[in-house]
């Protein structure tokens, strides 16, 4: 049985739509949680799909795993672009070697516990502890990304239960009510922003149309390339049945050429107008055949009996008047 990966690669809306869907929650709570903006977010998650869709039928992507996995990355890889188009100095290593805490000109004090922690750090921290919490990225693996060095990027991992705890401490004192949240618990409230279905209307319906419009162009190209498949085919029998025509002719033979109705369709005929067109098509009580153009043989049926003779009998009829000069 074909698995979702394939049929999504041959244009199966539905099988698109389940790789989507599998994946959807993630792709849009990363996208949140890495642009710090509902309204970003919700417009990134369609180039997202289209970049995976790109991935998916150029044959980067063969098992649903790896499907799972390319979405992550593609969602990592444009975030970090749309970060450092906002804020080209957004992943530069701090200067003073800091922790990558951001208490500016004005503090974040809306939103859950997650969003006052997550809106009071810096592009860069909120990177690192979103990617290191929710996806598991250790420091080697943040450092490629950012082009750092290990140490660097460790760094300020160490300095997450702090960074958390002034961040804590500042609104604490801004709202005047007590809040407080360790570095686990961050990490625990935002992978449950990866698993909640909460994709807007809009950013969903931009998605599934793309699903449908690129599954109707998949299924509409690979009908063509089965006609043009079938041209090329017809071609080529065409030129092998002229090949052998002449060769019978040259031996000092009449030749001919047989064909049922069905085949003889595909056939450019004009090639063979030269030699005599021996038509295959069985038909109920001896029919005239439906056959639209002209031939020169036919046989009526191949399952006639003759007496003196076991089983089934092809049988024709010559219909060309001077059938004597095939002696």
């Amino acid at each position: 049985m074909a698995s979702t990966i394939e049929l999504a690669k041959k244009g199966s809306v539905k099988d698109m739509t389940a790789l989507y869907h599998g994946v959807k929650a993630e792709v849009y709570g990363l996208c949140r949680l890495l642009l710090d903006n509902e309204k970003t977010a919700s417009s990134a998650v369609a180039p997202i799909f289209q970049n995976l869709w790109d991935s998916l039928l150029t044959g980067e992507i063969a098992s649903q795993e790896a499907f799972e996995k390319k979405a992550t990355a593609k969602t990592i890889a444009y975030c970090v672009t749309k970060t450092k188009k906002k804020n080209p100095k957004a992943f530069q290593p701090p200067k003073d070697g800091g922790d990558g805490l951001a208490l500016g000109k004005k503090l974040c004090l809306e939103g859950q516990p997650w969003e006052l922690v997550l809106g009071n750090l810096t592009d860069l921290a909120r990177f690192l502890f979103v990617l290191h919490g929710v996806c598991g990225y250790d420091a080697k693996r943040l450092a490629a990304l950012l082009e750092w060095k290990p140490e660097a990027v460790q760094k300020i991992l160490d300095g997450e239960e702090q960074t958390v705890a002034s961040i804590c401490d500042a609104v604490s004192t801004h709202k005047k009510i007590p809040f407080a949240m360790t570095a686990e618990e961050l990490h625990q409230q935002l992978k449950a922003q990866t698993q909640q279905d909460a994709l807007p209307e809009t950013a969903q319906r931009a998605v599934l149309g793309r699903i449908d419009s690129l599954c109707f162009s998949i299924r509409k190209k690979s009908k063509r390339n089965k006609i043009l498949a079938g041209v090329i085919a017809g071609i080529v029998v065409v030129a092998c049945a002229v090949a052998f025509c002449e060769t019978v002719k040259a031996a000092g033979y009449i030749p001919m050429f047989y064909a049922s109705p069905s085949k003889a369709y595909t056939l450019d005929m004009g090639y063979l107008s030269d030699y005599p067109f021996w038509l295959a098509h069985d038909t109920r009580d001896q029919a005239p055949s439906s056959y639209r153009y002209t031939f020169d043989m036919w046989q009526y049926s191949s399952s006639w009996r003759v007496p003196g003779i076991d089983g089934d009998v092809d049988v024709n009829i010559c219909l060309t008047p001077n059938w004597s000069v095939w002696q």
